[in-house]
């Protein structure tokens, strides 16, 4: 995927997604001060900009699929933006790595359900490819403060793309997704950025097709802005991006997380006590090795009875501190024992390039707590899996 990465100094990963008609530069007037303190990735997306060249389909999946190769090729956690059409593409590539993604911000997002224009203007949409003239009057018409060097860019990027590109990105968001209406995938903190003044993605869209989607996103209103805020008033999206990608990888979690955690299917599992939320986690194929295992437990039927076991007997346990390196997330935890033995451990998550985890590794101790626990185990999980994994006393 064609990108511009700056490497930035402290913070989280930053993922910046195209909309229509532009491609990765649009983002260059936040760029340069957002990589003051993070690392940032502006990508094109299949079709645009230095893609240009790449042969169809022009769909959302497939753009989404694209941004999800390119979170995979970067480290730690990663905060998405997408803008306008970037908005549905970001989302769903953020659903599809839920474990990477700590923050999504769109700004001034279409609705992933599809806008659905009448015909007239839908034809106009589809014919912008190759028309300077027309492109120029439609970037006028939804923003409020570009100046004529930043207008001039714009079309020049649009005018990039070939015309049969213009017309099928059209249509993909236009046309949106079935279930596009449902509420979002995508479970973790979200910002929503809007122009007050944007005609195209207006106060009641932006109500209707996005916001009960995300009933716990946070809301940004710039005034006297239109569509492409981060055009507009990039200062501002710089601040508002900024203070969210901090606060996403720093929050304060509730339950059996600290801050430096983030919430995702793994911890949600320990939390609930449930096979099945274990089981929308782990691959088919699977593979559990522990301190307090003889052998390997193998599949995902196996492994979810032993971490619903496990997390039901605990009577507490916090995960405390985490990092990620490529397919791997460490994770540091402290459990109690019913009699109150206390032990600490790190488990080791590996996921395959479904972003399911494959193979867990759960280092206990001290030894006597790992001992007690692998008894105990033992004793629980006899009649649902077969004899022999754990010690027996």
């Amino acid at each position: 995927m064609a990108t511009t990465e700056l490497p930035g100094t402290t913070g989280p990963a930053l993922l910046l997604v195209h909309g229509f008609l532009d491609d990765r530069t649009v983002w260059n007037p936040v760029t340069a001060r957002l990589s003051e303190s993070y690392a940032v990735t502006a990508a094109d997306l299949p079709g645009w900009g230095d893609r240009r060249d790449d042969d169809g389909p022009f769909t959302l999946e497939r753009f989404a699929q694209a941004t999800a190769e390119a979170i995979d090729a970067m480290t730690g956690p990663v905060v998405l933006a997408g803008h306008s059409m970037g908005g549905p593409v970001a989302e769903l590539a953020a659903a599809a790595r839920p474990d990477k993604v700590a923050g999504l911000v769109l700004l001034a997002p279409v609705p992933l359900a599809g806008v659905h224009l009448d015909s007239a203007t839908a034809r106009a949409f589809r014919g912008l490819g190759g028309n300077a003239e027309a492109q120029r009057a439609g970037r006028q018409a939804v923003t409020t403060a570009l100046t004529g060097a930043a207008l001039d860019e714009l079309v020049r990027t649009g005018m990039q793309a070939r015309p049969e590109t213009v017309a099928a990105t059209f249509d993909a968001w236009n046309d949106g997704l079935p279930g596009g209406d449902r509420a979002s995938e995508y479970s973790g903190p979200v910002l929503i950025i809007r122009g007050a003044a944007d005609p195209f993605v207006s106060g009641e869209m932006l109500r209707t097709g996005v916001l009960g989607r995300f009933p716990s996103a946070t809301v940004k209103e710039l005034a006297d802005v239109g569509h492409l805020p981060h055009v507009e008033n990039p200062a501002e999206v710089v601040h508002l991006i900024g203070e969210f990608a901090s606060g996403a990888t720093s929050t304060t979690a509730g339950g059996n997380r600290t801050r430096e955690v983030r919430e995702r299917a793994w911890t949600d599992a320990f939390a609930k006590q449930s096979a099945d939320a274990f089981g929308s986690a782990f691959a088919d194929d699977v593979v559990l090795e522990a301190a307090t295992l003889r052998v390997p437990v193998r599949g995902r039927k196996d492994v979810q009875v032993v971490m619903e076991t496990a997390s039901a007997y605990y009577a507490g346990l916090v995960f405390t501190h985490e990092a990620v390196s490529g397919p791997r997330t460490y994770v540091e935890w402290e459990a109690e024992a019913p009699a109150g033995t206390r032990f600490n451990g790190v488990t080791v998550l590996t996921r395959d390039a479904d972003g399911l985890i494959s193979h867990v590794t759960i280092h206990h101790r001290p030894l006597d707590a790992a001992l007690e626990f692998s008894a105990e185990m033992n004793l629980r999980t006899q009649g649902k899996i077969a004899p022999g994994h754990f010690y027996d006393g």
